[in-house]
């Protein structure tokens, strides 16, 4: 028996009290009735039915979708790099071992390329991401693979490319070549340069900051419209630190965030110097980062935050009841379908952000092709770990956990008291917005979710 009361929360909306009940999907102003029936072991939160977070797939749909509607691969060029990031996910497990630090080989970048040309013939346009290590070191290979796809266009399938890189060898002959062949580039850099330098360094601790700063005001100076339009900034946000420091350094230099995260070595760092325990999970930069509580916005600020009120675009069904019968957390990905990450070695990984050396995100090769008894076994894996902690979770229907994230999902551990932190915070956000802006219906029908 599942008790639905476990399902609602209290929400403090900003002096109103809210009852969000996670069953049913509907919030009630909270008074002294719904108190009661909270603490009445027969009351109307009381019953035998729960909404069950497991996952039904097709398979069958899986292996039609994945041969040909292809829209993502991401491509690791090589695993080596010229700097060693304290917080790297690789730091332990490529650089700091010693281990050996290969590249792709133009033989399997050959199979990589024309593996990715069968599986999207069906899709209107793919992306190809070039990843590391630092995949300038190998622009042989970026130079290869653009023209290899060029010559075997033969459809006339649209391809956009990008890569990421940490900008410290971004001279102008690359930038180019990127401007004549509109290659988007993910530059890391984390802030100002005391902010950056703490972490980002290259071998011997040297810092990076005035090399990538040097490159950036080139391509800036030469190709301007490129700039704006092709170049977007990753930073990861490492504690000590003031949220307002990052947030004002990028909104006046006018660039875009992408995800932020943690790895293990910087989780390790953080607890033998800070005491926090972090356990490697992910920050978001919508929420850690440049959450502002909109009760202290007025209405232009709300305007200049336009990307976060977006996000919450995925609370406006809240209040139209839906008992579905099974739940999937919306942060999961239809393996195989969306994006693959190709190793070094031509192995097919769920996606560049999983852990390579575990092989439960083995999904095949490109030789070979997919192995989709392995989506079996990574959903059966997965949807045990969804029963035993999801299906009590008030949060679970926004829960941003997903594939990635497996290891961490522990409904008392502090991943999960993490997000449902974060989802508190932004569901209090949306619902004063919706009651307190008159304009909310027409801003939100203007933005779209990241």
């Amino acid at each position: 028996m599942k008790i639905i009361r476990d399902l609602c929360k209290v929400l403090d909306c900003y002096g109103i009290k809210i009852l969000y009940n996670g069953f049913d999907n509907t919030i009630t102003e909270f008074d002294n009735r719904l108190q009661e029936s909270l603490n009445d072991r027969n009351g109307i939160y009381f019953n035998e039915y729960f909404a069950e977070v497991f996952c039904e797939y097709d398979i069958e749909d899986i292996k039609l979708k994945s041969s040909n509607r292809l829209s993502h691969a991401i491509i690791n060029l090589t695993e080596d790099c010229n700097m060693r990031c304290k917080y790297c996910g690789y730091h332990d497990l490529r650089y700091v071992n010693s281990n050996s630090l290969k590249d792709i080989d133009k033989i399997t970048l050959k199979s990589t390329l024309d593996f990715i040309i069968a599986h999207s013939v069906d899709s209107y346009e793919t992306t190809i991401s070039f990843y590391g290590g630092e995949p300038l070191l190998r622009f042989d290979l970026i130079k290869f693979a653009v023209e290899y796809l060029e010559v075997k266009n033969n459809r006339g399938h649209k391809y956009t490319y990008r890569l990421t890189t940490n900008g410290t060898l971004l001279d102008l002959n690359f930038i180019d070549y990127f401007v004549n062949k509109n290659i988007m580039c993910v530059i890391s850099l984390d802030g100002p340069i005391f902010i950056h330098d703490r972490y980002r360094v290259y071998k011997g601790d040297n810092p990076t900051y005035a090399d990538i700063m040097k490159n950036l005001k080139k391509i800036a100076k030469k190709y301007p419209v490129y700039y704006e339009k092709n170049i977007s900034f990753n930073a990861v946000i490492s504690p000590p630190y003031s949220r307002s420091i990052p947030k004002d350094y990028f909104d006046k230099s006018e660039v875009r965030f992408l995800n932020v995260s943690i790895g293990n070595y910087f989780s390790k760092f953080l607890k033998k110097k800070h005491c926090l325990e972090l356990n490697g999970f992910e920050f978001k930069e919508k929420s850690e980062m440049i959450h502002l509580q909109m009760s202290k916005m007025n209405r232009d600020e709300l305007m200049k935050n336009i990307n976060y009120i977006g996000s919450l675009k995925k609370y406006m069904h809240i209040g139209k009841i839906n008992h579905p019968k099974f739940i999937f957390p919306s942060g999961f990905c239809v393996p195989l379908v969306r994006r693959i990450y190709i190793r070094t070695n031509g192995e097919i990984a769920l996606c560049e952000r999983v852990d390579e050396s575990n092989l439960l995100f083995h999904m095949g090769d490109v030789i070979t092709g997919y192995d989709f008894n392995k989506i079996n076994i990574l959903y059966k894996h997965t949807n045990n770990i969804l029963a035993e902690n999801c299906s009590k979770c008030w949060a679970f229907r926004f829960c941003r956990a997903c594939f990635t994230c497996l290891d961490k999902i522990e409904y008392n551990g502090n991943f999960c008291k993490f997000i449902r932190n974060e989802i508190e915070n932004e569901l209090i956000d949306f619902l004063e917005f919706k009651y307190n802006n008159k304009r909310f219906n027409e801003i939100m029908q203007s933005v779209s979710i990241e």
